[in-house]
């Protein structure tokens, strides 16, 4: 009878690629961009992951700020598009942080997968990487379309 029901999810098996995904708290991203923003800078360079909102998450730079040249070099690594340099510049002000978009950017160089996205919670954050094309879901047992 169990086997009978069980075989109900095999039935309703929702067809999709697998997805990678890798969660890091804000204490091991905070480690993290210490390490890399101090090798990319050549300096010290200390920081904080936090939330800093629903849905947004960002690197705030404790013991310095992080300079125009620097804030190029960053740009220049991770190719960054209008929407990034704009969120994280402005003239005459120092960078005391950097955005979420950015931040992804960044930590995707170094992930074992490329992050298309993140989802941050209270402990942390989700890195979501595109589907695996080379896993394919098993279909052998196949009759009907999936409800989803």
């Amino acid at each position: 009878m169990k086997n009978n029901k069980l075989n109900i999810f095999r039935k309703l098996q929702i067809k999709a690629a697998p997805q990678q995904a890798l969660y890091l708290t804000w204490d091991e991203l905070s480690d993290y961009f210490n390490k890399m923003l101090t090798e990319v800078c050549n300096r010290e360079i200390r920081t904080q992951a936090t939330l800093s909102d629903y849905y947004y998450w960002e690197i705030n730079i404790l013991n310095t700020s992080i300079t125009e040249d620097e804030i190029n070099v960053i740009f220049e690594l991770i190719d960054a598009d209008g929407h990034d340099i704009d969120s994280n510049t402005v003239k005459g002000c120092d960078i005391m942080e950097l955005t979420n978009s950015v931040s992804l950017k960044l930590i995707s160089k170094s992930l074992p997968f490329p992050a298309i996205n993140s989802i941050s919670n209270e402990e942390g954050v989700w890195f979501i990487g595109s589907p695996d094309m080379s896993i394919k879901p098993d279909r052998t047992n196949d009759k009907e379309e999936s409800i989803l």
